[in-house]
């Protein structure tokens, strides 16, 4: 069933064919020339359209994919990554999240980017030690006088967001280096294909409309196969869930706002919040 969400939020899944569509709604609006799309594939190639860009995120199935050359077995949450006439072959079958994105560029990554490939880094929402945070697809600096972004259409990172260690955050608009607004999407994952225990608390984001509206929280459920996305600037704070990371048009340089001190003294503790945050 759909979820009643403020207009700067939205949210899907796979099982609820109705979703879509009003998630698109608002993706779109927010992130011009890009749609998002339930996808799958069985031993077959897929190839992108000469003036579009695809990332697809493997949400569940037994699959390998072939891009340039190399073959590699998939779990979820590994993000393949097409530009303009790329191709990949499937292996075996998969469904995957997507998103298509109207782009006449090429990337500065394209291919397959594994799970099981990369190593954790502590930082962003889970500064903790020993932290579940795999970096997929970084920020490259490719801007030029006309685009500020450079070639950047998505930025992602798969990772697990703990209540204690997860921060309250907002990215300006507009973004104090120009470019695009940044906007976020989680895709949620199963903590148990990681090996982890996903039955502790309750999973879901915080959120605020802006800066300083720390009198309309809002609190939204998630659990394994939704999707959800978070319209700029919209303060945000997810608590116990795995989740891919995707930012639109990637995680911009110098762009995150802390502000759970900010939410503390100026509600005098009231309004949600991480309080292990403050006063640190």
């Amino acid at each position: 069933m759909l979820q009643t969400l403020p207009d700067y939020l939205a949210i899907c899944s796979r099982a609820d064919s109705k979703s879509l569509k009003s998630f698109n709604e608002v993706f779109t609006k927010n992130h011009n020339g890009s749609e998002f799309l339930f996808l799958e594939f069985s031993d077959e190639t897929f190839t992108a359209e000469e003036d579009q860009s695809y990332y697809l995120w493997l949400e569940a199935g037994n699959i390998s994919a072939e891009f340039g050359g190399y073959k590699k077995d998939l779990q979820p949450g590994d993000v393949i990554a097409l530009g303009p006439d790329e191709e990949v072959s499937f292996y075996g079958s998969g469904k995957f999240w997507a998103i298509k994105s109207k782009t006449i560029r090429p990337l500065p990554f394209s291919g397959i980017s594994r799970l099981s490939d990369l190593e954790d880094t502590s930082g962003g929402c889970n500064n903790s030690e020993n932290a579940l945070r795999r970096l997929q697809i970084i920020w490259e600096d490719t801007k030029d006088e006309t685009n500020p972004d450079g070639d950047n259409v998505v930025g992602c990172h798969v990772i697990w967001i703990a209540e204690k260690s997860s921060r309250s955050h907002y990215h300006p608009v507009p973004p104090p280096n120009g470019g695009v607004n940044q906007h976020e999407m989680y895709l949620v994952l199963d903590p148990k294909d990681f090996g982890l225990n996903g039955d502790c608390g309750n999973p879901g984001v915080w959120t605020y409309p802006d800066y300083g509206r720390w009198e309309e929280p809002h609190f939204t459920p998630l659990k394994p196969g939704d999707v959800f996305f978070i319209a700029a600037p919209a303060v945000h704070r997810a608590v116990d869930i795995l989740t891919c990371v995707v930012a639109l048009p990637g995680f911009k340089p110098d762009n995150d706002r802390y502000v759970d001190q900010d939410i503390y003294d100026q509600t005098k503790g009231q309004a949600p919040c991480n309080l292990l945050k403050v006063n640190k």
